[in-house]
């Protein structure tokens, strides 16, 4: 249940065991939440009400307590595990022994559901964090030949591809997923793979549209990339045409600003308005 309780907490289980174990002075560890709360998102998603609750009881948890692992997972071999007992296990384990003792969990809840989505692309990062290029891929194409609604397998498989230089299938998997929508992220990636053919105008349409399609600029080295195109652009107009060269810089100089204004701490993007103000200064000056 939902229903608010007067300590703000509601009637659901989880919360009814958590008051437990503060009751028991032996309040939630933070590695058992963050276990409970990645499992809650994998079977359901992170927008999901179960889970915006969840995240909500994080400053309950605490660093200093002992934390309890279940206690069937303690007498049950991997192999017996049930899904959900496997990816909680997987997200403990990664914490306290790292990924590689948790990939046999990981591996486990794969088996025991192949088509849950969100548990093989958990997995497909883990191998290629640990340098298992192969079984990554064959992990990504199972989940995608499973037919998954999700972007994930194929914006992972592209960006394998690129970092093996084998671009064209990398921007082939691209453009088929920005026909299906406009995915900032493979917008993103697309910008960089006609910008190293030397397409520099195409490179910055996608830069463009991928800062379209992430208003709060999380991804602000896509600005980044696009003020640096404009700044490019206005470098090979004719030196007759200021008035062009100034369009372009002070379209450059309003987007580095905007996305200062939602990533104000990071040092590229004031670097970079610092030295378009210097480009408008000269051309002003020139004329």
């Amino acid at each position: 249940g939902f229903d608010l309780q007067p300590d703000g907490l509601t009637d659901s289980l989880f919360d009814r065991y958590l008051l437990w174990r503060e009751e028991q002075r032996a309040p939630l560890h933070q590695l058992e939440f963050q276990a409970t709360l990645a499992s809650v998102e994998n079977i359901l998603t992170r927008d999901h009400r179960m889970a915006q609750s969840l995240r909500s009881r994080a400053p309950r948890a605490t660093a200093t307590s002992a934390p309890r692992r279940p206690a069937r997972g303690q007498q049950v071999p991997i192999a017996e595990m049930g899904f959900s007992e496997a990816f909680n296990w997987a997200q403990i384990v990664q914490a306290t022994s790292g990924l590689e003792a948790a990939l046999p969990y990981l591996e486990q809840a794969v088996r025991k559901e192949p088509t849950n989505s969100g548990a093989s692309i958990a997995l497909a990062q883990a191998y290629d964090r640990v340098g298992r290029s192969e079984d990554c891929i064959n992990t990504l194409l199972s989940v995608m030949n499973a037919g998954t609604p999700r972007t994930d397998p194929k914006l992972s498989l592209a960006r394998l591809a690129m970092r093996a230089e084998r671009d064209e299938e990398a921007r082939r998997m691209l453009e088929d997923l920005v026909q299906l929508e406009e995915n900032g992220d493979a917008l993103y990636l697309l910008g960089e793979l006609v910008g190293r053919s030397g397409d520099i105008g195409a490179a910055g349409e996608y830069f463009r549209r991928a800062i379209l399609r992430d208003p709060r600029l999380r991804n602000w080295q896509a600005t980044m990339n696009y003020t640096q195109v404009l700044r490019m652009q206005a470098q090979t107009l004719p030196a007759t045409d200021a008035e062009g060269r100034r369009k372009l810089l002070e379209t450059a100089r309003s987007e580095v600003r905007y996305a200062l204004h939602h990533n104000p701490q990071v040092a590229d993007l004031t670097q970079q308005l610092a030295t378009l103000e210097v480009d408008l200064a000269r051309l002003n000056a020139g004329n």
